[in-house]
């Protein structure tokens, strides 16, 4: 765990927090997916007194006006289990008891329960002309002679991001200094603080947001939703704390789910397999409401669909679509996978088509040099790291097996940017970021850093879980950033508390820190792209009854300048997971009424022990950029550097270690693509979308 449970927390999760005189949030849920609603009676909130909407926060969510989701519907309910109304009581069950309890009157309507149908039929929302929530041209139209012309309709279903432990917020109100503090398993204190200022008229500083250890996150976490607003309402009506814990089944049915993308493609090529151009449409089930990822998403997925290859011309329209199904959201790697997904298919099918080999065709498409996409992908010199890589993989090709390969590109999303406060107490560096940790090692990661610029022990910095009180912005932890925003602001940081150490006592010394009361925070914008190369190879075999065995998954990533190699492989590894998840069975599933079926993390599809990889092998190769032990050979000039100025001691510090690289989503983005190959290789059977049935038919 996260050096155990950090230094300071509440040395547990959400649920186990438990306040005098606490109250219990449950929510009355639509049994519909479309219905209109007319009087609801014996609720303790409803629309009636709490009309407000869900403010756009968390990974992706963007400003918008139309068709924002209202914390409680008023007239019409849009997804299967989308609240209606609230109660309150002193012990949880009773809670859950009264909500059944709660009268409400539906008049069912015919929901739209996909993309194809969204496209015909009428608006489920009123004053719009279409179910079309957004649209992004992509490239333009262009005329090429061609050779070879491959059509495929790929789909990646909708999936739940399913952390071991559920969303959860224990709300308290302070009425004598007219204060909301906010304990939340969230992956963003900022993003929550922000979110219910917005939503519920509330300065932010009237609003402190507290991180409990939060067992997982996966992009779910970084929202605001609507029952942590009714919670902090809840706190100041009554007075009194309020706890909300989400059940499985809440989760499965009314949490943003990920993925939901289908894609139209026609790749054009040469008879040498030399791509000449690409077109298409790319198609988001967005859910019933926007401000959230959603609005995003199809610009997102386009512009990365090039991939690691060089194509000159592109026309791609790319939609985002109303469904009566809740708000699309981020899941681990949230546009990424889905656009390498569709580009390594089309690759695997042009090599099909000309009988060439999987290696050979990618290599011939990547460019020698610095590349930026027509759509602006920008890619460091691929096919000097593929080249490398290629050569690892195909020494762990057995020809007993099927086996698949996929190349792909990590946009990390570094921006907008980070900050960080470094605070001494108690002859302790304690440390707070809005970068706050959902188990990724943030802990390990910046007392490692920490400790190797300012010469202070470990056992002198405690890591704390993000509190909004001491950070004035930041952004939060997603997007494989966390290693780049942490690096870059933490040796910010440790120049200022070198440079304020200094100023105090004309001199700097470890001893001198952890005595003062320095107080330093830092707050840095990243612009431009951030962007590394990586590829995956896996091998299948069946077993007794005709089943896959992955035998193997060998992986290979130009990290840059490594930090915490443990907390890369554990991300592999579990993202290895999660992609054969996402390929053998994990899915929301929905029947013809927009209902949704599933009901627990079997009923999901969450993988079990049963198909972990029989061998994983991880190749980290850092092509650009010093280790933290060649850094260390800087920090004495670091530190004289940063007593006369910090800010330049620290770009020229950056400057030497050049590069750290986002590995968090990497196993989504590449290891899908690659076991779908393998599959195709294994039974003979076209694979087209996630999960697939090809060895259960």
């Amino acid at each position: 765990m996260e050096d155990l449970i950090a230094d300071r927390c509440f040395k547990g999760y959400i649920d186990d927090i438990e306040l005098d005189d606490m109250l219990y949030l449950a929510f009355v849920r639509s049994r519909y997916a479309r219905a209109r609603i007319g009087r609801v009676e014996k609720a303790d909130i409803t629309s009636k007194e709490l009309a407000v909407f869900r403010g756009a926060s968390g990974e992706g969510a963007i400003e918008s006006n139309r068709a924002l989701e209202p914390v409680f519907t008023r007239d019409t309910v849009n997804y299967y289990q989308q609240p209606i109304a609230a109660v309150v009581a002193d012990d949880r069950y009773a809670a859950y008891d009264k909500a059944r309890d709660v009268e409400v009157e539906y008049l069912p309507l015919e929901p739209i329960t996909s993309i194809e149908e969204s496209l015909k039929k009428d608006p489920i929302h009123k004053g719009m002309s279409s179910n079309i929530n957004s649209y992004y041209k992509l490239g333009a139209p262009f005329n090429i002679d061609y050779d070879i012309k491959i059509e495929a309709r790929l789909y990646n279903d909708r999936i739940v991001p399913d952390p071991l432990e559920t969303r959860g917020i224990v709300a308290c109100y302070d009425r004598d200094n007219d204060k909301l503090k906010i304990y939340i398993s969230t992956q963003s204190v900022i993003s929550i603080r922000r979110g219910l200022a917005n939503s519920l008229n509330i300065p932010e500083s009237k609003i402190e947001v507290i991180q409990s250890l939060t067992g997982g996150g996966f992009g779910v976490k970084g929202a605001l939703y609507p029952e942590y607003i009714v919670a902090a309402y809840a706190a100041m009506k009554y007075n009194r704390p309020v706890k909300w814990i989400e059940t499985r089944e809440e989760h499965i049915a009314a949490s943003n789910p990920g993925r939901g993308v289908l894609a139209d493609l026609r790749l054009y090529a040469g008879s040498n397999g030399a791509i000449k151009g690409l077109e298409g449409k790319i198609y988001v089930d967005n859910g019933a409401y926007s401000g959230t990822i959603g609005d995003f998403a199809p610009r997102f997925i386009g512009m990365q669909i090039t991939g690691a290859y060089k194509i000159d011309n592109i026309n791609i329209d790319s939609y985002s679509v109303f469904t009566n199904k809740a708000p699309i959201g981020p899941y681990r790697g949230a546009g990424r996978p889905e656009a390498a997904f569709f580009m390594e298919r089309l690759i695997d099918k042009l090599a099909d088509r000309l009988d060439l080999d999987p290696f050979e065709i990618r290599l011939m498409n990547m460019p020698e040099n610095d590349y930026r996409s027509p759509l602006s992908l920008e890619i460091k010199s691929p096919k000097r790291f593929f080249e490398r890589a290629f050569r690892l993989l195909k020494k762990e090709i057995n020809s007993k097996e099927a086996y698949g390969v996929a190349s792909f590109v990590l946009v990390s999303g570094v921006g907008p940017g980070e900050s960080i406060r470094l605070k001494v107490k108690d002859k302790k560096l304690n440390i707070y970021s809005g970068a706050n940790s959902h188990g990724q090692g943030h802990s390990r990661l910046l007392k490692e850093i920490l400790s190797r610029l300012l010469g202070v022990s470990r056992d002198d910095i405690v890591y704390n879980y993000a509190d909004s009180d001491y950070l004035d912005d930041g952004t939060g932890s997603w997007g494989s950033r966390s290693a780049i925003a942490l690096y870059t602001i933490a040796t910010y940081a440790a120049a200022h508390a070198i440079n304020a150490v200094y100023k105090r006592y004309n001199q700097y010394k470890p001893e001198l820190l952890l005595s003062s009361d320095i107080d330093v925070y830092i707050y840095k914008e990243f612009k431009g792209q951030h962007n590394s190369l990586l590829t995956a190879l896996v091998s299948l075999d069946k077993d007794y009854f005709d089943k896959p065995v992955v035998k193997k998954v060998v992986f290979v990533a130009d990290i840059g300048m490594p930090i915490a190699k443990e907390n890369v492989y554990n991300q592999i590894k579990g993202g290895i997971m999660q992609s054969i998840g996402q390929l053998y069975s994990e899915r929301v599933i929905y029947d013809n009424e927009g209902v949704v079926l599933n009901r627990s993390l079997v009923g999901a599809g969450v993988q079990t022990a049963i198909n972990t990889p029989k061998r994983v092998k991880i190749v980290l190769i850092s092509s650009r950029g010093l280790g933290l032990d060649d850094i260390s050979n800087y920090i004495d000039s670091f530190i004289e550097a940063s007593k006369k100025d910090p800010e330049k001691a620290a770009e020229e510090l950056l400057s030497k270690s050049k590069i750290v690289n986002g590995i968090g989503e990497a196993p989504l983005i590449g290891v899908v693509p690659a076991l779908a190959r393998a599959l195709e290789r294994l039974y003979s059977k076209e694979v087209n979308e996630t999960p697939t049935d090809v060895f259960y038919s």
